[in-house]
This record gives structure tokens, sequence and C-alpha cells, in this order.
């Protein structure tokens, strides 16, 4: 059932808890591991295959296993800071865009391209930055002196003002959905409003 105007209120939604949401955080952070784990194994069996190749097995094991397991170890440590925390509140207090630099194929040329910052204050005064390369929606969606609340194993923040939106960023997997939808037409969790 589609949601009028006046379904979209100041303050965070209790639709939060709604089990989708964990269901959604839960197959997220098991692909992650899953991708993690394939990419580790496929770096430790392409080295495996050159050391045999070229002769230099134990060399070719030995940064192998330091690439996979670095690997592994990125992949964790990821899923465990977006598990860490707790819900908090913050004020978006600064927003900025940087000009970047970055390699582009193998004939070493460089790439310019913009990258877009929200900085959020939460209300112990810690900073967090929300990056995104090249993509400027978030980075609009955004308004300094905006309220926002994390919420635990999701990547962006919900506002606190949504009343003036004609789209809502869905907190789960970043999809812009119209403010009267119900559900988000990519993950299917609740569209927080």
């Amino acid at each position: 059932m589609p949601f009028s105007d006046s379904d979209v209120t100041l303050g965070y939604s209790a639709r939060i808890s709604d089990p989708a949401f964990a269901e959604y955080i839960q197959k997220s952070r098991k692909a992650s591991s899953i991708f993690g784990v394939v990419l580790a194994v496929i770096v430790l069996a392409g080295f495996a295959i050159y050391g045999v190749v070229r002769g230099t097995l134990v060399f070719a094991m030995v940064i192998g296993i330091f690439l996979a397991g670095l690997f592994l170890i990125v992949t964790f440590v990821t899923l465990s800071k977006n598990k860490k925390g707790g819900t908090w509140d913050g004020e978006v207090v600064d927003k900025r865009i940087k000009k970047r630099r970055r390699a582009s194929g193998d004939n070493g040329n460089r790439r310019s391209y913009n990258e877009y910052i929200v900085y959020v204050k939460d209300d112990k005064g810690k900073i967090h930055k929300l990056a995104s390369a090249s993509v400027s929606a978030v980075y609009n969606y955004y308004q300094i002196g905006e309220r926002v609340r994390r919420h635990p194993g999701l990547q962006y923040y919900e506002k606190y003002d949504k009343t003036g939106d004609a789209e809502i960023l869905c907190n789960a997997c970043l999809q812009f959905n119209s403010v009267y939808a119900d559900t988000c037409s990519q993950c299917k969790c609740p569209v927080l409003k």
C-alpha cells in the first residue's frame, strides 16, 4: 500500500526494527566473508601456480600466504568495524569535494575524479566520513546542519528530517526510493520514513 505525504514525518523511523534489516545485514556479512575467502584462495592458488612454473615455489608461497592473509585481515576487520558500535546520533558538519587522481589501465596513465565527502560529528564529538568516488547523489542527499542516526550494520545514516525529500536513501543498499514507496526497490527492506 503506498504512503501519502503525511506518512513522511519528522523523526527517526521505528521501521528500523523490521526483521528485513537484520536479514539483509546477515546476508551482506556472509557474502563479504565468502568474497574475502574466495579472493584469498585465488591469490594463494595463483602464486602457487606461478611458483611451480617459475621453479620458485617456496618464495611464491611466502608472498601468496602474505597477500592472502592480508585480504582475510582486511575483510574481517571491515566486517567487525561495521558490526561494532551501537546506534548513535550526530550532525552533518561539513561537505567537501576533493579532486583525486588514480592509475587507469596498464599504461600507467592517471585519471582525475571527484571524491564527494560528507562529514558527520556524533554527539560524543567524533567525526565520521562518508566518501564516494565520482557519485554525488549521496553527497547531495545530506545537508550541513541535518541530524542523522547511525544504525549498526548499515553503511549510511538515517536523516531525522525527511519531510522535504522526494526520495529517501535506503540505509541498507544505498538505493534511492520514492517517499511513496513502502519497501526499497532493490533490497526490499522498509524505507525509513
